[in-house]
C-alpha cells in the first residue's frame, strides 16, 4: 500500500461578516476536496476566525499552532 503524504491546512477569515457567512467552512470543504483528489492525508486544519492576515503572528493563534505543529 502506498504511503500518503501528510498535509496540514490553514483557513482564515478576516471579518465578522465573513465569519457569519460560513466562509471558513467553505475554505475547509475546498481543502478537503483537494486533499482527497490528490491523495494526501489531512492531519489537521488550523483556523483563525475574524483575524486579519495583516495581524502580527502572536495575534493569530491558529497560525501559531500550525507552525508549532510542523516544527
Amino acid at each position: 500500500m502506498k504511503k500518503l503524504k501528510k498535509l496540514v491546512g490553514y483557513c482564515r477569515v478576516s471579518t465578522d461578516n465573513q465569519k457569519e457567512e460560513g466562509t471558513i467552512e467553505i475554505q475547509e470543504k475546498s481543502l478537503k476536496r483537494y486533499v482527497e483528489k490528490n491523495g494526501y492525508e489531512l492531519v489537521k486544519v488550523f483556523k483563525d476566525n475574524g483575524i486579519s492576515g495583516g495581524s502580527e503572528l502572536e495575534n493569530r493563534p491558529g497560525l501559531v499552532e500550525l507552525f508549532n505543529c510542523i516544527e
